[in-house]
């Protein structure tokens, strides 16, 4: 088979409307090869194993394949990736060889995604399969983040999760520490739940405006716990979204114990499928071995049936904006991790805390940022005047912000 005709099968594929795509490809596929098993995957984790050095993947002499590029910010450092979109490529596994068809398409802000396998032995293809589905359900040095609709091992959230440190925490007096033993008394309380015939389970909320704690929080349980951690990013699908709930939940109780992290769950929720998530919940399943950990920074949009009820969140902890004392101590700590010209006093930070109201501590440490940008063109001035003349630029960024909205996330 020619160049010429795989771009005409994809083509043609691609040009049909979305519900008839992969109708015309298997016939397109069946035509130019029948008498190969041809095997259609909606999802398959095929790339990642590749990338883990369990299989190679060489695109076709000849063959143009098209590839999509994302720019992350990983390790401080920008780095650009490749995404494979529509390519034809042949696998290399063990002593097999197979020829891989996926085609990508955007459906509704997302990528949907289709793989055909072929080969000249279908048994070999389902071992394929077999040990790539083995592979995925090993979760070691890194995260599963469910987004589209599938599970995806994440390294870059791991590493993120490596460097959190609950010691880093500015909170008010006593909440750290009742987090902190929260969660360690629930993980090593195992044989008591079942002494006292209570479900292994637990849920926790963390409320309050955005820039105050929860994600590192969040980040800091995990890696306190070393417990294995399913990140939920999105539950749309361009299917019935219970769907997507149902393999949330599942594949958690498959990973037990675990952490099971709902960030900004009220965008997660919705009326089409709240009731399937309340029932996963407590409903029909039993999560026994999982702490969900959820965070909102908008606790009125949730559900009461949601936030009212012990069963489904236990505790709810509200993280609100750092009161004078956490913002001088964030102050003197986050200043205290950057070069000695850029300490600042306990004097400085103190009377920094009294005209930083309002702030949170993602506007501090843009603060102590800016300033040091500020001071290193012009380093002969003291530090605390860079700092000083900041703060009033800030102020009118909040004031816009707050008259505005919220303001877009922004994926670091």
């Amino acid at each position: 088979m020619n160049r010429d005709e795989r771009h005409a099968a994809i083509t043609r594929a691609l040009s049909a409307p979305r519900d008839a795509i992969t109708w015309i490809m298997g016939n397109e596929i069946e035509a130019i090869y029948p008498d190969k098993s041809v095997v259609l995957l909606h999802r398959c984790s095929l790339w990642g194993f590749a990338e883990a050095g369990h299989c190679r993947i060489q695109e076709l002499a000849g063959v143009r394949s098209d590839f999509y590029t994302s720019v992350r910010k990983a390790n401080g450092n920008y780095q650009r990736k490749a995404y494979e979109k529509n390519v034809w490529v042949e696998v290399e596994w063990r002593d097999c060889r197979f020829e891989v068809i996926k085609l990508g398409m955007e459906v509704v802000e997302r990528d949907v995604s289709y793989q055909w396998i072929i080969s000249d032995d279908e048994a070999s293809v389902h071992q394929f399969l077999e040990a790539i589905k083995r592979w995925d359900d090993e979760v070691i040095g890194e995260v599963l983040v469910f987004a589209n609709g599938c599970w995806q091992k994440n390294e870059r959230l791991y590493d993120s999760i490596r460097r959190a440190n609950f010691d880093d925490l500015i909170l008010s007096p006593g909440l750290k520490e009742t987090i902190r033993t929260d969660i360690q008394q629930f993980f090593s309380a195992q044989e008591e739940y079942a002494k006292y015939n209570i479900p292994w389970k637990r849920g926790l909320l963390l409320t309050g405006p955005p820039g105050n704690g929860k994600t590192m929080i969040v980040q800091s349980i995990i890696k306190e716990t070393q417990a294995t951690c399913l990140y939920v990013r999105d539950l749309r699908s361009d299917y019935r979204e219970h769907n997507n709930i149902g393999q949330v939940f599942s594949r958690a109780r498959e990973q037990a114990p675990c952490v099971l992290v709902l960030e900004d769950i009220d965008s997660l929720l919705n009326d089409g499928n709240r009731s399937q998530f309340l029932n996963e919940v407590d409903g029909f399943g039993q999560n026994t071995g999982i702490l969900i950990l959820a965070t909102t920074n908008h606790p009125e949009r949730l559900d009461p049936a949601l936030i009212n009820r012990p069963s489904r969140f236990d505790r709810k902890y509200e993280l609100p904006l750092p009161g004078k004392d956490e913002r001088e101590r964030y102050l003197v700590h986050f200043s205290g991790r950057l070069d000695e010209n850029l300490h600042l006093s306990q004097g400085e930070a103190s009377m920094l805390a009294n005209q930083t109201e309002g702030f949170s501590f993602a506007f501090l440490r843009e603060l102590i940022l800016s300033s040091m940008m500020a001071w290193i063109a012009n380093p002969n001035r003291p530090f605390i005047h860079a700092v000083e003349s900041t703060v009033p630029v800030l102020k009118e960024q909040i004031l816009i912000g707050s008259h505005a909205g919220p303001a877009p996330e922004i994926e670091d």
